[in-house]
């Protein structure tokens, strides 16, 4: 997953459990960013508020009507019942996303 750093976070993520980074954003073109497959660190990434590439999917199926995601849901394979909220559609493509990176 990529990560970017707004500007008033920092650049280097300490670990202070090993006494060494737990992240280290370069910078890219006009932006810092970091990438990685660690689910601690996206984890802890996550809970600290850095975007990434995750918000911006999801930012992406948040503006789709339900009816769209139902559609892209049943085109994934995605299991999902008439009553199935938005939320729980959006949450359900994410994971197939994840899976199949």
């Amino acid at each position: 997953m990529r990560f970017y750093k707004p500007a008033e976070m920092a650049s280097i993520v300490w670990n202070p459990a090993e006494n060494k980074a737990l992240a280290e954003f370069k910078r890219e073109k006009d932006q810092f960013v970091f990438d990685t497959d660690d689910h601690r660190v996206i984890d802890t990434l996550t809970n600290m508020g850095y975007p990434s590439d995750a918000d911006a999917q999801v930012k992406s199926y948040d503006a789709m009507s339900i009816q769209d995601l139902r559609a892209m849901a049943k085109e994934r394979e995605v299991k999902f019942t008439p009553s199935t909220k938005k939320r729980e559609l959006v949450s359900a493509l994410l994971d197939k996303d994840e899976e199949r990176q």
